[in-house]
């Protein structure tokens, strides 16, 4: 798969292509549904494969909000879309410029002039100025220069599958949930750093994970399975503040990964949530806490093997 940054510069492609357009902030099955169209449409009209979304959020640039807590990061989202088999990921810097141009002006920039022959949108698409356009406007702007297919609202129970809904499951500790609305795990990639090394000397040593950017699951300790150089390893994560100790002013993330022993400080690990098995607690001394890390090591060693 090919990264392209549009910026201000032009660009076109010599192949057609079918393009889904949109954030994709979480790339779940709702955005799933969109990427199927544009493959099957690039099967049927023999087109090249493409997603365009926006970096960073429009609602950033238009100061709706000060900042984004991730469900997906930039560099998640291109890992997913190349194992979509995506041949073109196009990011559009969204800048105040791209914010301020007509519906027309996005339609001619990047739709028609990158050759695009079929579009594919969400139902809740809105584009251009103000949000003035929306897909009925993608269709009045074709003029015979490509076709549009709108995917409608995807529901689990009757409910719309959005992005906001995976991110407060995810605030709630339901990381369950939250994988079936993504279709795949809630996962945070980070770099190890050094930390406190308490672990250690109870006979747990624990990855310390820098995860800036991504929503912040609920307090407590979960059953996680991590990826380091292609190999997966189950093991059991803190999300939170340590009040055993209460000597940190910000959440930490420390995951014990089970049967690893190698040094991954500076590396970058992937960590992705299956289940939420118990709040943070407080402990009277470290062996209070020893003890209850042996009986969370053993019961989710038992539950991961029923659920990866």
């Amino acid at each position: 798969m090919k990264v392209i940054h549009l910026g201000n510069r032009p660009v076109s492609f010599e192949e057609p292509l079918s393009l889904a357009v949109g954030y994709f902030d979480g790339l779940h099955k709702g955005h799933l549904q969109l990427i199927d169209e544009v493959k099957k449409q690039a099967r049927d009209k023999g087109l090249k494969t493409a997603v365009l979304s926006f970096d960073p959020n429009p609602l950033v640039t238009l100061g709706i909000i000060l900042e984004e807590r991730l469900i997906i990061s930039l560099k998640d989202r291109e890992e997913i879309l190349e194992e979509l088999g995506i041949d073109y990921f196009l990011i559009l810097d969204f800048n105040k410029e791209i914010a301020n141009l007509s519906s027309e002006e996005f339609v001619s920039r990047f739709i028609i002039d990158l050759n695009v022959k079929q579009v594919v949108c969400g139902f809740d698409f809105y584009f251009g100025k103000q949000g003035s356009g929306d897909s009925q406007t993608l269709k009045a702007l074709a003029q015979g220069n490509y076709e549009v297919s709108v995917i409608e609202k995807i529901t689990d129970h009757q409910v719309k599958i959005s992005s906001s809904r995976i991110i407060e499951s995810i605030k709630e500790g339901s990381v369950d949930k939250a994988r079936q609305l993504l279709s795949r795990p809630f996962t945070i990639r980070g770099k190890v750093v050094h930390g406190k090394k308490r672990g250690r000397l109870m006979g747990f040593p624990t990855a310390n994970i820098v995860y800036d950017g991504y929503v912040h699951p609920r307090f407590g300790v979960y059953g996680v399975v991590c990826t380091i150089d292609n190999q997966q390893y189950g093991g059991m994560c803190n999300f939170g503040l340590n009040p055993t100790f209460t000597d940190i002013d910000h959440p930490s993330m420390e995951v014990y990964i089970f049967d690893f022993n190698e040094d991954i400080y500076d590396q970058e690990i992937k960590v992705a949530f299956y289940f939420y098995e118990r709040g943070e607690m407080q402990f009277h001394d470290m062996n209070e806490l020893k003890s209850q890390l042996n009986s969370d090591e053993e019961h989710i060693k038992k539950k991961l093997k029923s659920v990866i």
